[in-house]
């Protein structure tokens, strides 16, 4: 707080550095034809004094604006004495009417602009030092040697109404200054804070992309290493299944008919494997959905859910379901994990009506709050509401595996695919009268 308290007055400083610069190079111009006149005026009154004076005065004008090193407030100081010696050489010789008080008044401003919030009664003591000195010089001096035009009480009303002139102009101009060089602190010291704080707001911004990229990194890293593993483990769990299953099929075929408790026994093998292969495909999708990069498209759900419904009634033809697909379904999407988050939908719905007769699957929109909403809608057997929270988590099942056998990842899946879209999903469902998954994407 300090080091930007001393910046501001710096730039008041500088400013006022500058301003009396100015008036000294003004003044070494103006001064000029005053110290001529006070030159003439002491040779006509034989009083070399005068002229001595004068011409020290001029002299230190021309050092304090030429000589280097020079303080401002010495020059200041210099400048204002200046000027009242002027103003006091023009009361000696052509009389204080005009010109000589423009230059006192002209001092007093000066005094109280330039030095400070105590000019004021530096300026006031300074004009009434002048008059005074005035008023000596023409009561000493003959007075046949000057042009003075006031007597007595005339003299005395000019240097009261000169005084409360002085005095008003003094007071206003410090006052004003003050108030000024408080402000300009003010601005400058909070410019200065602005400025600090702007540059401490981008040195955090600057910080925090720097760790949102570095934690980026490492989650792609981390995904990367999870995808690899998944594929890994999966392959090496692959390769003792298929032994197993291939084993498992060539004893069955290799069997005597008369051996059904062998028989049995191997289509238990048989379907153990195929829901363990089951579950190391879901475990893949699983992977991908969660660490796949995005590429985003125009994607159309409804050719894509329609190719899907196709294929499930290819493997079960002797099944009866109303598909009710809107058109058009149109998102913003990535095509590879939107169709893996359908796939998962759609065939958990054609599972979960598998024992009605009349079956009913729907895919469709709904405008919801400024989103638009997709759901998969069927009758199937439902579930509790109460426990629609538990069904997008990984290997939570409502179902029993022996009435619709599945891996519990397939929600979670779809739930993974949307929120690397930054969408929503949910559910909601009645026991015995269907389901409905919704989801949001964008546009």
């Amino acid at each position: 707080m300090e080091q930007e308290a001393q910046q501001a007055t710096g730039g008041l400083e500088g400013a006022r550095a500058r301003i009396v610069d100015a008036m000294l190079a003004t003044t070494v111009v103006l001064a000029a034809p005053a110290w001529v006149l006070s030159m003439l005026a002491s040779i006509r009154a034989e009083l070399p004094m005068i002229s001595v004076v004068t011409t020290m005065s001029y002299l230190w004008v021309l050092a304090m604006r030429f000589a280097p090193g020079v303080r401002v407030r010495t020059k200041a100081v210099g400048l204002i004495v200046v000027m009242h010696l002027v103003a006091l050489s023009l009361f000696l010789s052509i009389g204080p009417v005009g010109p000589g008080v423009m230059w006192l008044l002209a001092a007093t401003v000066t005094a109280a602009a330039l030095l400070g919030p105590q000019a004021a009664r530096f300026a006031f003591a300074a004009h009434l030092g002048s008059l005074l000195l005035a008023t000596v010089c023409f009561l000493v001096l003959p007075n046949a040697a000057f042009s003075f035009p006031y007597h007595g009480f005339g003299w005395l009303a000019f240097v009261a109404g000169s005084l409360l002139l002085g005095g008003a102009l003094a007071v206003a101009v410090g006052r004003l200054v003050t108030d000024l060089a408080g402000v300009i602190d003010g601005l400058s010291l909070e410019r200065t804070l602005l400025r600090e704080e702007t540059l401490r707001r981008r040195s955090l911004e600057a910080e925090l992309e720097r760790r949102v990229a570095d934690r980026t990194a490492a989650l792609a890293a981390a995904n990367a290493d999870l995808e690899r593993f998944a594929r890994a483990v999966s392959h090496d769990l692959r390769t003792p299944l298929q032994v197993i299953s291939g084993s498992a099929e060539l004893m069955n075929l290799q069997r005597p008919p008369a051996e059904p408790p062998e028989a049995a026994h191997l289509r238990r093998i048989e379907g153990a494997v195929a829901r363990a292969t089951g579950t190391i495909d879901a475990l893949l999708q699983l992977a991908q959905a969660g660490g796949a990069p995005l590429h985003l498209s125009r994607v159309d759900l409804t050719s894509l859910s329609r190719r899907m419904l196709e294929d499930l009634a290819l493997a079960e033809p002797g099944r009866t379901v109303e598909l009710v697909l809107q058109e058009p379904l149109v998102a913003t999407a990535d095509e590879a994990l939107v169709n893996l988050a359908l796939q998962n939908l759609l065939s958990n719905a054609w599972k979960f009506t598998s024992k009605r007769a009349s079956a009913r699957i729907e895919v469709g929109l709904a405008e919801g709050q400024g989103e638009r909403i997709y759901f998969v809608r069927d009758n199937g057997v439902g579930f509790d509401s109460a426990r629609a929270e538990r069904m997008f988590q990984d290997f939570v099942r409502l179902h029993g595996e022996s009435d619709f056998p599945g891996s519990g990842l397939g929600l979670a899946t779809v739930a993974r695919v949307i929120s690397r879209h930054g969408g929503r999903v949910w559910a909601e469902g009645t026991p015995g009268e269907g389901a409905t998954v919704s989801f949001t994407l964008p546009g």
